[in-house]
């Protein structure tokens, strides 16, 4: 058997933890479902000023930058736009299949109606 000094038997088993500790790791990163939080760098809550959007002329990739409205929702807006005409009040969007009081409450000072 090799004779091991106490310093280098500790640096083995210190070694194979580290290395079972990694295995660990990448295991449960892998069989975990990983919950992402931030799904989109361009959202009006991180920019440095907030924006006023026309809710009457805004695309969809200006509404898809309020928080809470993704590519559906905003489809919905233009949508219903094109359907039933401009917005005369920011409330109106509650007329929207997804757009309660709550998301109302979050969006509305971002938007604008000319």
């Amino acid at each position: 058997m090799i004779n091991l000094s106490r310093q280098e038997r500790f640096l083995l088993w210190f070694l194979a933890a580290l290395i079972l500790s990694g295995i660990t790791i990448n295991y449960l990163l892998k069989k975990l479902p990983v919950t992402r939080t931030f799904y989109n760098c361009t959202r009006i809550e991180e920019q440095a000023r907030p924006i006023a959007l026309d809710l009457n002329k805004a695309s969809q990739e200006e509404l898809e930058r309020l928080p809470g409205i993704g590519p559906e929702i905003a489809s919905r807006i233009i949508e219903y736009r094109q359907t039933h005409g401009s917005f005369s009040d920011i409330s109106g969007l509650r007329d929207i299949q997804g757009i309660g009081q709550k998301k109302l409450d979050s969006i509305k000072q971002y938007l604008i109606i000319k």
